[in-house]
């Protein structure tokens, strides 16, 4: 699970891509990227209730 803000001032949106793709021991259905948009680099402060909920689907999808 990799969870990044758009305007991450920290890992660009490229480098987000990287670290995704670099998880080849994961297949396609155990890891997720997701761009949160308007977002910077605080996610759990800027979008917070998105950035919640959007983990907690994540394991919910996971444990079913």
């Amino acid at each position: 699970m990799l969870y990044k803000g758009e305007y991450d001032y920290s890992i660009g949106i490229e480098q987000g891509n990287m670290i995704y793709n670099g998880l080849k021991g994961l297949s396609e259905d155990k890891k997720e990227l997701k761009i949160i948009l308007n977002a910077s680099h605080n996610l759990n402060l800027e979008a917070k209730e998105l950035y919640f909920d959007s983990i907690k689907l994540f394991f919910d999808k996971k444990n079913n």
